[in-house]
């Protein structure tokens, strides 16, 4: 019986840890983005674009100030105008007055563009019409001797190296180029991707959202339609749980009923063991005293005591009297046919079964209510699949094509520039480079070589070959710089304009802090232009710096888009919530009859009152007690046995015959003794210890069938008065078990829309990833481009002048009659050499000067 109550409390706690499990919602999945970042290669061109930047801070205004004035533009300022062309003509005097620091480098540049030129011409013109470019090539004692040719070799020095600094950041650039021609459409292709991911993840979150509201509705309608066991046996357990004192109670008979029976059937083994072992003793006995009285027969009469012999051989008769024990088994065997009857064991099932089909009966008693709750679920499930369905997704996918087709249109374009023209790109860079290396190495070979061979003593129309070449270098550079500076202008000119305003008015005002969303919004509300209406949410009153700020923030896309206004998320709850009043109503009119359980039904009453018929107090222990203490006493044969040998003693010396036959006798008792009365003994033994033990159940069996009978009958009114509050208060916990499972859900749900759905930090990444690619690749290069080329070309002019100057102390020259340079130190070989220069010098002067003029005017052709 115990293992009954075992296995049915395991069942019952397992049961309840199922039915105490709650549902747990994982978070929304998110999608794992690319870490895209732009990195300079080449770590001094990052100084190289702070120069940059600051440079353009300084000439051009912030955007604050030009911002009225573009928006006066946009939306057609004071006249109303639509016609932007004319607009920006007649508000030219304010643009000019906020574009005053690039109007001024304009200006700069234009003067250079038209100055230069014309500047090379005339010389190339006084150079090759009258041979006096710079001056006449002659050149004095004095000014040979000066310390200006010092001078001006320090100065083009340091102008070549302010050249060669940025002419190094050229061709770093152009290197440079090549690797965001290679990164850029990858790290382009893989921001956009991360749109494409969020805007994937979006749908991805929803499924989740209904998959997770589906494990909520498959528990439910699970619970529900299963409301025997969710239902009916936490009533059960209840029921269990106020028998838990009866059925001890009558488990507790039921043992005591156990014992009674087994004592009665220790009686009845020991009994008929002790009926056997009686019978062989005194039959033992009567053979031993018969052959005892034929031996006392013959007793010497010399011997006194043949007469006290023939007395004693009385300690062999059996002693006692069991006659009785058979009236007493007759009643032992009426009350154990009547307690066998009674079978508590069955008795006790019968109210487990009648508690345990409480289920099955809540289960027959609740169809009609478990239909009920099953509409009121799929009212829950059609109203939030309904809410859900109006979300504007359409106008997120649209996005996503559109996206992928900018994707698709930048690698495209990248890859054709790149297998293409940029070749090309690369060229250019390259020859741009090369013309200021060649300058600068050329500006660097003339004052190397006209500085190593230059000798102030040396009449200047005999210096040598190698200081003369030094000259010719710096003349080089000199045309060079003249020929390409101007066009180099033009270049730096429009990449200033481009990338200039780029920097200033479209990559710093796309950066923090945004000026450029600001001013965006303020466009479209003056034009008109609403974005929630373009999103399909005409009434959210959504800015781009709005959502953007709410982005950074990673919101959720329901507050950065303001879905409130197509999808609120606190109506949808409270709807849902409304409904589950219905679970309650519903739930409230579960009626279980409870009425049919009887733990107390008549035929337990009638086993019980069986029982107390039986009576084991009616038993006469007492005289089943008197009759065990008649037996033979063991003493008595070992006594008598010693008895026959002391007497065999005495009387050896009279008749030695006889007193072997007496210690022959003696011998034969002691073997009765061990070999029959020892049973006799034990069964007796066990004998009284079972009438002992059932005597003592007698005195308490009646009392315990009271005991039970009354718990028995207090648990059934129990149950007829508090089984419907029982099933009220078990189905209002089970109502309320819904009830939260579905306001968890809720609460759940709330959170993950307005915390975690469509978290948009992603689209704010990607939006700075492709600011710092658009501003920190290109407009960055582009920038650097004309900073480089700008710089060198500032030093050309400079670097011209002062070569021209050095020039002259290093070429071969005229000199002055009158300075001195015939009456001084001079021998007669340089003499010599001086007249035939001059001579030289006049005869061929006219040829040289065509040949200048001719060379002059195809560099100026080939420039």
């Amino acid at each position: 019986m115990k293992y009954i109550f075992a296995i049915t409390a395991v069942c019952l706690a397992f049961a309840n840890f199922a039915m105490s499990t709650s549902l747990n919602y994982t978070d929304l999945p998110q999608e794992n983005y690319n870490e895209v970042t732009v990195d300079i290669s080449v770590s001094s061109l990052s100084h190289l674009f702070v120069m940059t930047r600051d440079f353009v801070n300084i000439v051009f205004l912030p955007f604050s100030s030009l911002e009225s004035f573009l928006y006066s533009l946009v939306t057609g300022g004071v006249n109303g105008s639509s016609d932007f062309l004319n607009d920006l003509l007649n508000q030219w005097q304010a643009l000019a007055a906020l574009e005053v620091g690039y109007l001024a480098c304009l200006a700069a540049g234009l003067l250079f563009i038209i100055l230069v030129p014309l500047v090379s011409f005339i010389m190339c013109c006084c150079r090759t019409c009258c041979d006096n470019c710079g001056g006449e090539m002659i050149q004095t004692r004095k000014r040979t001797r000066s310390k200006w040719r010092h001078c001006f070799c320090v100065s083009l020095l340091i102008i070549t190296v302010f050249i060669a600094v940025p002419c190094v950041f050229v061709f770093l650039t152009n290197e440079w180029i090549n690797d965001v021609v290679k990164l850029f459409p990858e790290k382009t292709s893989a921001s956009l991707d991360d749109v494409i991911k969020y805007i994937d993840s979006i749908p991805n979150q929803l499924n989740h959202i209904t998959d997770q509201y589906g494990r909520l509705d498959q528990s439910l309608r699970t619970d529900v339609s299963d409301i025997g066991n969710t239902l009916g046996i936490p009533i059960r357990d209840e029921v269990l749980q106020m028998s838990n004192d009866s059925l001890e109670q009558f488990m507790q008979l039921s043992n005591d009923l156990d014992g009674a029976l087994s004592a009665l059937a220790d009686v009845q083994s020991a009994t008929s063991a002790l009926d056997t072992s009686v019978a062989e003793l005194n039959s033992r006995l009567s053979t031993e005293k018969t052959a005892l009285d034929t031996t006392l027969t013959s007793c010497p009469s010399a011997f006194g005591g043949c007469s006290a012999l023939q007395a004693s051989t009385s300690a062999l008769d059996s002693g006692g009297d069991f006659s009785a024990l058979g009236d007493v088994q007759t009643e032992i065997d009426n009350i154990n046919s009547t307690l066998n009857a009674a079978d508590t064991d069955a008795q006790i099932n019968t109210v487990l079964q009648e508690i345990n089909d409480i289920p099955q009966i809540v289960t027959n008693n609740t169809v009609e209510v478990v239909d009920g709750v099953l509409d009121t679920l799929t009212e829950i499930n059609s109203t939030l699949t309904s809410s859900l369905g109006e979300l504007p997704l359409a106008s997120v996918q649209d996005f996503k094509s559109q996206i992928s087709s900018v994707n698709d249109s930048i690698v495209q374009a990248t890859t054709t520039y790149a297998k293409n023209y940029d070749i090309y790109r690369y060229i250019a860079g390259v020859v741009l480079g090369s013309v200021f290396a060649v300058i600068c190495a050329f500006y660097l070979m003339g004052m190397l070589m006209g500085t190593c061979s230059y000798k102030e003593e040396r009449i200047p129309n005999l210096r040598s070959c190698s200081s003369n070449c030094g000259g010719i270098f710096i003349m080089t550079a000199v045309g060079l710089s003249f020929i390409f500076s101007w066009l180099f202008m033009i270049l730096v000119t429009v990449t200033f304009t481009v990338g200039g305003h780029g920097e200033r008015y479209a990559c710093q005002i796309l950066e923090e802090p945004y000026e450029g969303l600001k001013f965006t919004d303020k466009i479209l509300n003056a034009t008109g232009i609403d974005i929630s209406a373009t999103l399909q949410n005409p009434d959210a009153g959504l800015t781009v710096d709005g959502i953007f700020t709410s982005c950074k923030e990673n919101e959720s896309i329901y507050n950065a888009l303001k879905l409130e206004y197509v999808f609120n998320i606190t109506e949808v709850i409270q709807n849902s919530t409304a409904q589950l009043s219905g679970f309650q109503d519903q739930l409230s009119n579960v009626s279980v009859d409870l009425s049919s359980i009887q733990v107390y039904s008549p035929e337990i009453q009638s086993a019980l009152n069986e029982l107390k018929a039986a009576d084991l107090a009616s038993i006469d222990f007492a005289s089943y007690l008197s009759e065990i203490s008649n037996v033979v006493s063991a003493a008595q044969l070992s006594t008598y046995a010693q008895f026959l040998n002391d007497t065999a003693d005495n009387v050896s010396s009279i008749s030695p015959s006889f007193a072997s036959q007496l210690r022959g006798h003696s011998y034969n008792i002691l073997q009765i003794e061990e070999l029959y009365l020892a049973p006799v003994t034990a069964d007796l033994t066990r004998l009284n210890t079972s009438i002992l033990m059932l005597q003592d159940l007698s005195q308490s069996f009646n009392t315990s069938i009271d005991a039970t009978e009354d718990a028995l009958i207090e648990l059934d009114a129990y149950i007829q008065a508090n089984g419907s509050a029982l099933v009220t208060d078990q189905a209002t916990q089970f109502s309320d078990a819904l009830i939260g499972d579905v306001n968890g859900f809720m609460d759940w749900f709330g959170i993950q829309v307005t915390e975690n759905f469509g978290a948009c930090e992603p689209v704010y990444l990607v939006y700075t990833q492709v600011v710092s690619l658009l501003c920190d690749y290109l407009m960055d290069i582009l920038n650097g481009l004309w900073f480089c080329l700008g710089w060198c070309v500032f030093f050309l002019l400079p670097g011209a002048i002062v070569g021209m100057k050095l020039a002259k102390f290093y070429r071969k020259l005229d000199i002055e009659d009158s300075d001195g340079y015939v009456n001084g130190p001079w021998n007669d070989m340089e003499m010599a050499a001086f007249n035939h220069s001059n001579n030289s010098n006049e005869n061929g002067r006219s040829g040289s000067a065509k040949f200048r003029f001719v060379f002059l005017i195809s560099l100026l052709i080939f420039a």
